[in-house]
């Protein structure tokens, strides 16, 4: 029995205990209609009157004494505002079919919820076709007014015909004439009266029907918006589907108890009950207690999921979802939760974020991802630069230069573009993909780290790919600011971020490429970063002071030969602080290609007991090694002269040139 139902039909009992036993606790809501047809009662045993007027409240004993025995022609039960569709608030009355006195009322009243309550349609809830009793209803109440003015047009009559008859001449023709007359009326009444009749009867027989052809109407249910726990029936077995809109539960979590049907495509504010047999979900989510679950598309449920962002993430196949103030609610397309993986080099944090026009937003805030980050995302539907996806596989990458850059894995990018004010001349480099010249029409070669003698750091012209994450320097033709690749794989970062390259194995020195801001202590450790040379815009390698950080991208020289400054020191010469680039090329020809030197045409000839040098620029500190690497002497040259400086017999290194001394 469905609850209404049964409240009403409880009450009626309690009702009628109290008239046997003259009670005064149970009381019922009642209201008399008089007409020429008889008296009508109709009684209502709810909480509340049903309407603002009209009713009256009383106990057994005190409505026994207000009906003063009358006799009842029609009785009428007032079923309650579940008894009707949803979208009204008028209540309907069903038809008791009786006659009598006032004794008989409550019998016939439990009799009669009794019998309604075994109506096969009432076992669920049940709504009426409200128009269609509505439109009888009217045909009454016109019968009705048809009667009750047949009545009084024969009782006028009635009275005119008696006046007429008594002291009246040619009284008989006129009774005549109104007998006729009132033949005429009780026609017109009987008319009303078989139009009334046959009118209650369909309406009878409509809400008869009402309920068994309502509940077919109402087998399937799609939600045109967001609903309450009041409005959602819970014994219902029919079909709901949700249309992507969201059932709050608030604090009636048993409304799914009783559920019996199939509910597809809808969000839950609240846990569901225990599930009864025969009841299915389908793309359907909950999220209650900080704890939620979703059933999929095929009825698969998955559990334990413990933040809002990843049960949005979990259900945005089937419907968007948002996450606010611990509930769900609907959202377009464009704002779908994803959920994505940000890498760093010491840390992997997994978010379920919604894009945002400056970022990505979570359930705690705004989640910005930093330039030249890698981001994995579980769905190929979020694109932007640096995402990459479970296959590998990354629509674009963009390197911003001079930002620290970590990548965790192996990635091929559908695009690559690297932004940098390439200089005229030597560029030091170290990028995250293999280095060739045909990278860009600017490009005079590519070289990689080879060993550095006494005043010169050594590199080799490279005419194939450089591997990614090798330091090394570019030759430009002329100045250039980007370089941009079709299909490039982008290298997994090494953990420190820190590329080492030692060229020659025989030479101690090294370059290191940087994938990230570092200082020169960082590079080779406190006690050598006095060793560490960087690149200057001049086409030389300097050495730096202590805590000189360098940017990301780029490559810096260590210097071995550095130690030997303690020679030059005891020698009373300044330690040597700048070195010149040598290009060799490929195959190991070409011994030298000094800038400087080359420029000022330097040149070194061996004599007897002495070192001749000539140069067109002023050099000071000019170092002379032996040939085991000893520090010989240190000369001044000036320009335009030749300076002898006298040695013993034996060979010499004088700016990267070996001479004889005889």
């Amino acid at each position: 029995m469905l609850p209404w139902l049964e409240a009403a039909y409880t009450a009626a009992k309690a009702f009628r205990s109290d008239w046997v036993n003259y009670g005064t606790t149970a009381k019922v809501w009642y209201k008399f209609k008089e007409s020429v047809r008889g008296n009508t009662l109709t009684l209502a045993f709810t909480t509340n009157a049903p309407e603002a007027s009209g009713w009256t409240q009383a106990n057994a004993e005190q409505f026994e004494t207000a009906s003063n025995n009358k006799e009842i022609t029609n009785l009428l039960i007032y079923l309650g505002t579940e008894y009707q569709e949803l979208d009204t608030d008028k209540s309907l009355t069903m038809q008791a079919d009786f006659s009598g006195s006032i004794a008989g009322v409550p019998n016939k009243v439990v009799s009669t919820l009794e019998t309604l309550a075994a109506k096969p349609g009432f076992s669920t809830q049940e709504y009426t076709d409200k128009q269609a009793a509505q439109d009888l209803q009217d045909l009454i109440d016109a019968a009705e007014v048809d009667m009750n003015a047949a009545d009084q047009q024969i009782k006028t009559l009635t009275e005119q015909i008696n006046g007429y008859i008594v002291g009246k001449d040619g009284a008989k023709s006129t009774q005549v004439t109104y007998k006729e007359a009132v033949t005429t009326t009780a026609n017109t009444e009987a008319t009303a009266k078989t139009a009334y009749e046959k009118a209650q009867a369909e309406y009878d027989k409509a809400s008869a029907n009402a309920s068994a052809d309502a509940l077919k109407a109402y087998q399937k249910i799609t939600l045109t918006g967001d609903v309450t726990a009041n409005d959602i029936i819970s014994e219902y077995a029919g079909v709901i589907n949700g249309n992507g809109h969201i059932i709050n539960l608030g604090t009636a979590p048993a409304v799914f108890e009783m559920f019996k049907g199939t509910l597809s495509n809808a969000g839950v504010n609240g846990k569901f009950a225990t599930a009864q047999s025969g009841a299915a979900y389908s793309s359907v989510t909950y999220w209650a207690n900080n704890e939620g679950s979703y059933y999929n598309e095929n009825g698969a449920k998955t559990e334990n999921i413990t933040t809002l962002g990843e049960l949005g993430f979990v259900a945005r196949k089937s419907f968007g979802v948002d996450f606010d103030a611990n509930k769900l609610i609907a959202l377009t397309n464009a704002s779908k939760v994803y959920g994505i993986t940000v890498y760093g080099p010491n840390s992997t944090t997994k978010y379920y974020a919604k894009k945002a026009d400056n970022g990505y937003v979570t359930a705690s805030g705004p989640l910005t991802i930093a330039p030249n980050q890698f981001v994995k995302s579980e769905t190929s539907d979020l694109t932007g630069a640096n995402i990459f996806y479970s296959d590998g596989t990354c629509p674009e990458v963009v390197i911003t230069d001079k930002a620290d850059f970590f990548c965790p894995v192996d990635i091929l990018a559908a695009k690559v573009t690297y932004k940098r004010n390439f200089n005229v001349g030597k560029n030091a480099i170290c990028l995250p993909f293999d280095l060739t010249k045909s990278m860009s029409d600017h490009i005079e070669f590519i070289c990689t780290y080879e060993k550095e003698d006494v005043d010169h750091f050594w590199f080799t012209k490279r005419a194939g790919a450089i591997a990614a994450n090798t330091p090394a320097l570019i030759s430009a033709k002329e100045a250039f600011t980007e370089i941009v690749l079709g299909s490039t794989t982008i290298k997994a970062t090494p953990a420190l971020q820190l590329c080492y390259d030692k060229g020659d194995l025989e030479d101690e020195s090294e370059a290191c490429g940087l994938l990230k801001k570092a200082n020169n202590e960082e590079i080779k450790g406190a006690s050598n970063s006095y060793k560490v040379f960087g690149l200057t815009k001049e086409g030389t390698f300097k050495r730096v002071p202590d805590g000189t950080e360098f940017a990301a991208l780029r490559m810096v020289v260590y210097s071995h030969e550095a130690y030997k400054a303690q020679a030059r020191a005891a020698a009373g010469y300044a330690p040597l602080d700048e070195k010149a680039i040598g290009i060799l090329e490929e195959n190991g020809t070409n011994a030298i290609e000094d800038v400087e030197a080359e420029a000022a045409k330097f040149t070194v000839a061996g004599g007897q007991g002495e070192i001749n040098i000539t140069s067109e620029a002023d050099f000071s500190n000019v170092e002379i090694y032996s040939i085991n690497g000893s520090l010989a002497t240190v000369a001044d040259v000036q320009a335009g002269a030749t300076t002898s400086v006298s040695l013993p017999a034996g060979i010499y290194i004088v700016m990267g040139q070996k001479v004889q001394v005889k």
